[in-house]
């Protein structure tokens, strides 16, 4: 039996706070970052994680937790990295990005502003049963 966890919305940063800079310097005020709430219009489901679940970690009954970074494209399409896998080396992150063209981020907020270009990060849970 699989169980699995995709968060149903995730914060999305909009301009300047979504651009990677580098660290401001300790002296000077952090620029405002403006986040909202964005929705999944699709996103995989149970057979898609058992699909995609390590092999090792299923025999070892371990389960995992991934953290996406993501940039929204045109059409709600998502372009991720891997931020953090737990436990490493069970291969968690991979399937994660595996599962990543199943997910499709609502077009705006819903205080309507655009997603596209925002970047989002948010959690994959696996739990082998």
């Amino acid at each position: 039996m699989f169980r699995f966890l995709a968060a149903a919305a995730f914060t999305l940063t909009f301009g300047e706070a979504a651009a990677q800079t580098p660290p401001e310097p300790a002296t000077q005020t952090p620029p405002v970052q403006a986040e909202s709430s964005v929705f999944f219009e699709a996103r995989p489901v149970p057979n898609d994680f058992a699909r995609v679940y390590p092999r090792r970690a299923l025999r070892n009954g371990v389960g995992g937790v991934v953290v996406l970074d993501c940039l929204v494209l045109e059409g709600g399409a998502l372009q991720c990295t891997v931020f953090s896998e737990e436990p490493p080396g069970y291969g968690f992150g991979r399937a994660s990005l595996s599962l990543v063209p199943q997910f499709r981020a609502a077009l705006q907020t819903r205080d309507g502003r655009s997603t596209i270009g925002g970047r989002a990060r948010f959690p994959l849970t696996f739990h082998a049963d």
